[in-house]
């Protein structure tokens, strides 16, 4: 160790000090010279002794890497165009990796800003029938009394209050120990604490700092005094600081003790209700030295001893599940397979960049014929010449990363925005970031330039021009793709603005009081509904209204075993949403026993017989409607079935307003009759249009990335495509001005040009399209109902793709049509 450690010390002495010990080299060998004189023998090569004696030092690799990477930048300055093009293919691909490896980083591997995020779990629900992730109170309040591997157990309900008359503001119900756990930090007053969730404690507040600011004007003496939560006094505790809220999607504006929601709600039976699961979600910290597994072992002993306690309120064979929550993005199925299609596809924009730009490399290289028969002619190596090839593409790759980083800065910025990406997550440059770029121009080096260097270094009638048609086919190939997805998704948001739902929802809106979250009784729930529904109907420019226990575009679904929809709903239903009545009649008000069917379900159900009079959900088909899609409005076939609405569901009930002007212009009316009918409720009211655009929102946006990708690499498969045809133009000048002399037309010159590369792209696409059939089929919730093999999507794409690659190739296809064949076989 001593030896070696001495050695390397040798080694950096010689290199810190090279000039000198080169300068006394120098001296040495003049001395030598003129000791032999003239009749002495020859000295022999003094250059190459030189760079025996470096390499004897040990630096001599060095060198000639600086002897590299200076050369590569002479030629990059010598030609400006490849370079400036070649550096801004490689910043496009790299770039957008890049971005989206920071966007990942930020969301993947960063913490959330809060205490000990390492040991924060999330808790869900198993059991034969499916999975659920909340719990109800009750069973929340028995699982944290009784674990010991468990350091705390906290709860989270979020809601929407008024708040000293400000309507619809975001609140989030917690336990008493879940700020202080997590870390919250209050610039004033103090957090929650045991005595908050004890008997008879006075209802408290704490206020975001925003929302305090925005609100209250930065009063710092709202600490101490009374707000009204829905028309109940509560005392403000203290402010949090925003930085608690910023990694939320929805941040929250208010946090009120979970034990306090019947003082919010007046009537909630939350705290006692054992039948209110999906309530409350729960959240826990392992103990110290505590492993998951063992955690959850304790929980399935728990479990099965709350289901001995309480067999009808827990079904058998329920365990519970913890999963890592101290991420933005837990590292659950669903997220990675989302992950690696995400980064697949931008992988591909940066895979067409590569052989984008090994298709120029390639051509510059074979260029260099008479330099590298030079170089071989006064002694140097293949391997000499290969590694130096190398070091230019390498040095090509990290100047791309530079440039590159710039560009991710730019997509970032522009993936926030398009995301609506919350604050806390804006990701900054980070250690990983910048290993990622250096990475990615290490592998973007060897993608394009490995193979074009190995084919340079072979002799000249060895050589397979095959690489180059099989870089034209890759590079079409991974924009196809991309182009292809993006239509999918393109077509499938227009399928749904374009297609009919079935039903009205331009002049309807939904009114939510969510009388279940208040306590309130099924009788009393139906006594309530008659009520407002009596005055609604008598708003000037109300043409209807009716209840149904699923919203229209809502987050609440009944689905059975044969992938059916099911919805409660009063006979009005479907005059308010212009559903259509096709066969049998509708169900009078209180029938019991009966249901209607759609259109699609009859005919999958029942393909040879008359539905009216069959046996469905344990009900009579008494009527056939038309299809309409209110929950899954991507589907074709609108699997629906309608049943009167049970009394035991009026607590969950929705009210839908059918209007004869704007929506929007009913809403308040409705909303402050729901309130004077009921004392205490915070209704959600909002127009159909406004619910579609929201689940839109996200495809959307999806679509608009995919769009984005699919045109960038569109654009560098044409630049591509255009170098290689400039370079073909160049290598065939000699043949196309003997074609010219002898009178061959432009267009028969341009299709001898062009007939040289059909096969590879008509591979190229072809490929595309099937590997776009496969990202199709993954993505097939998101297209409604569009086929992976959509025609418009695939046939559209490589429409648009012939058509940029043409405008790509013209200046090359023009400069071959304008070669003047007697200057040209007078040079030749």
């Amino acid at each position: 160790m001593i030896a070696r450690l001495a050695e390397l010390g040798r080694r950096c002495w010689y290199f810190l000090n090279r000039s000198r010990f080169e300068r006394e080299l120098q001296d040495e060998m003049d001395a030598h010279r003129a000791m032999k004189g003239d009749a002495g023998p020859r000295f022999g090569n003094a250059l190459r002794l030189r760079e025996e004696a470096s390499d004897e030092w040990g630096w001599g690799w060095l060198e000639r890497l600086q002897q590299d990477v200076r050369f590569g930048a002479r030629l990059l300055r010598r030609s400006p165009a490849f370079g400036v093009t070649a550096i801004a293919v490689l910043a496009i691909g790299i770039g957008i990796n890049l971005a989206v490896f920071q966007v990942f980083d930020a969301v993947a591997w960063s913490y959330l800003p809060v205490r000990s995020p390492e040991t924060l779990v999330s808790v869900s629900e198993r059991n034969p029938r499916g999975a659920n992730t909340s719990f109800s109170y009750p069973e929340y309040a028995f699982y944290r009394s009784r674990t010991t591997q468990l350091s705390a157990v906290f709860a989270q309900l979020y809601g929407s209050i008024d708040l000293n008359e400000i309507p619809a503001v975001t609140a989030e119900f917690i336990s008493a120990n879940y700020m202080s756990d997590l870390g919250a930090t209050p610039i004033a007053g103090r957090l929650f604490g045991p005595a908050d969730e004890r008997a008879g404690a006075d209802p408290v507040v704490i206020l975001d700092e925003v929302f305090w600011r925005a609100k209250f004007g930065g009063d710092p003496s709202v600490v101490g005094r009374a707000v009204h939560v829905n028309g109940h006094a509560f005392t403000v505790a203290g402010i949090v600081s925003s930085s608690f809220t910023a990694y939320q999607h929805d941040s929250t504006a208010v946090w009120v003790p979970i034990v306090h929601h019947a003082a919010a709600f007046r009537g909630s039976t939350l705290l006692d209700d054992w039948s209110s699961k999906g309530a409350v979600r729960v959240y826990a910290r392992l103990r110290d030295g505590v492993s998951m597994p063992a955690a959850q072992a304790e929980l399935a002993g728990l479990a099965a001893a709350l289901h001995r306690e309480r067999p009808g309120d827990t079904p058998v064979g329920e365990w519970l599940e913890l999963h890592p929550a101290g991420t933005y993005m837990p590292p659950d199925d669903a997220n990675r397979a989302a992950v690696g299609l995400v980064g697949a596809l931008v992988l591909l924009v940066l895979v067409t960049a590569c052989m984008n730009l090994g298709g120029l490399v390639l051509a510059r290289t074979l260029g260099r014929d008479r330099e590298f028969a030079l170089r071989l002619s006064v002694g140097a190596s293949r391997g000499r010449i290969l590694r130096q090839l190398l070091t230019e593409h390498l040095l090509l790759g990290l100047l791309g990363a530079a440039a590159g980083s710039a560009v991710a800065a730019i997509v970032t910025r522009a993936l926030a925005a398009v995301t609506a990406m919350p604050p806390g997550l804006r990701p900054p440059w980070s250690w990983r970031a910048s290993l990622a770029a250096v990475v990615l121009a290490m592998l973007a080096s060897l993608a394009f330039g490995l193979t074009p260097a190995l084919q340079a270094i072979r002799p000249a009638a060895t050589r397979r021009f095959r690489l180059r048609s099989v870089l034209v086919a890759s590079q079409v190939a991974g924009a196809a793709v991309l182009l292809i997805v993006s239509g999918l998704f393109v077509r499938g948001i227009t399928r749904i603005v374009r297609i009919p739902l079935g039903f009205d929802y331009s002049q309807t809106l939904q009114a939510d009081p969510d009388l279940a979250t208040h306590g309130m009784t099924p009788a009393a729930a139906d006594a309530y509904w008659r009520r407002v529904e009596a005055r609604v109907r008598e708003l000037p420019g109300v043409l209807d209204a009716a209840l149904t226990t699923l919203p229209p575009f809502g987050n609440r679904v009944a689905i059975n075993g044969e992938r059916a929809v099911l919805y409660g709903v009063t006979p009005s239903y479907f005059a308010t949403l212009g559903i259509p009545l096709t066969r049998g009649r509708l169900f009078g008000d209180g029938e019991k026993g009966v249901t209607l069917v759609s259109e699609s379900l009859a005919r999958r159900r029942w393909p040879d017989a008359d539905p009216i009079g069959q046996r469905y959900q344990d009900a009579t088909v008494i009527g056939v409607t038309g299809d309409a899609r209110t929950v899954r409005v991507g589907e074709f076939a609108a699997s629906e079935c309608y049943l009167a609405i049970a009394l035991a569901d009026m607590p969950q009930a929705v009210m839908v307003v059918r209007t004869a002007g704007r929506p929007r212009d009913t809403a308040l009316t409705v909303t402050s009759i729901i309130k004077a009918e009921g004392a205490g409720l915070t209704p959600f009211v909002s127009a159909l249009g406004d619910a579609l655009e929201d689940r839109l929102d996200g495809p959307r946006r999806i679509a608009l990335i995919a769009s984005t990708l699919g045109l960038t690499a569109m654009l560098l498969a044409a630049i591509g495509l255009g170098g290689l045809i400039a370079y073909t133009v160049s290598q065939r000048t000699r043949e196309i001005g003997v074609r010219v002399a002898l009178g061959a037309r432009p267009a028969h010159v341009a299709a001898a040009i062009a007939r040289q590369f059909r096969t590879p792209l008509l591979c190229g696409a072809a490929a595309g399209s099937l590997l776009a059939a496969g990202v199709g089929t993954v993505l097939s919730s998101e297209l409604f109902g569009i086929s992976q093999f959509d025609p418009l999507a695939h046939g559209g794409a490589m429409l648009l793709f012939a058509v940029v690659a043409a405008l790509g190739a013209l200046p090359a296809l023009r400069r071959a049509l304008r070669v003047d064949p007697i200057t040209t076989l007078r040079h030749e």
